[in-house]
């Protein structure tokens, strides 16, 4: 009995270890950002999420829909997630805030 045990005990560890160590890689920016994301969204993404593309600019009512007023004009985080060269609407932008790391927005697709 003891061994059985011992036995399931270290299959639980290696498991709970497999699934921990695909989100360990990921930049946590990036995971807010997909996470965020809808079934449908992340349906489209082409290749591996974890790469997608991180730069700070400044996010505003122009260049996407923000859910928070407050980063208006202001620099944030913008993850852009590849759809595809031939996708006709264009990548996913999706704005986090630098202070909190939360989801603030997303850009305008076509």
């Amino acid at each position: 009995m003891r061994k059985v045990l011992m036995a399931i005990a270290i299959i639980s560890f290696f498991i709970s270890g497999c699934s921990l160590e695909e989100d360990q890689d990921a930049n946590p920016v990036i995971k807010t950002a997909y996470d965020s994301l809808s079934r449908s969204e992340k349906s489209e993404i082409k290749g591996d999420w974890k790469k997608a593309i991180l730069k700070e600019a400044t996010v505003s009512n122009h260049t996407g829909v923000l859910t928070n007023q407050h980063y208006d004009g202001k620099e944030a985080y913008i993850i852009i997630f590849y759809t595809g060269d031939n996708h006709s609407i264009g990548d996913i932008d999706v704005y986090v805030s630098k202070d909190k790391l939360k989801v603030i927005g997303k850009g305008y697709r076509d």
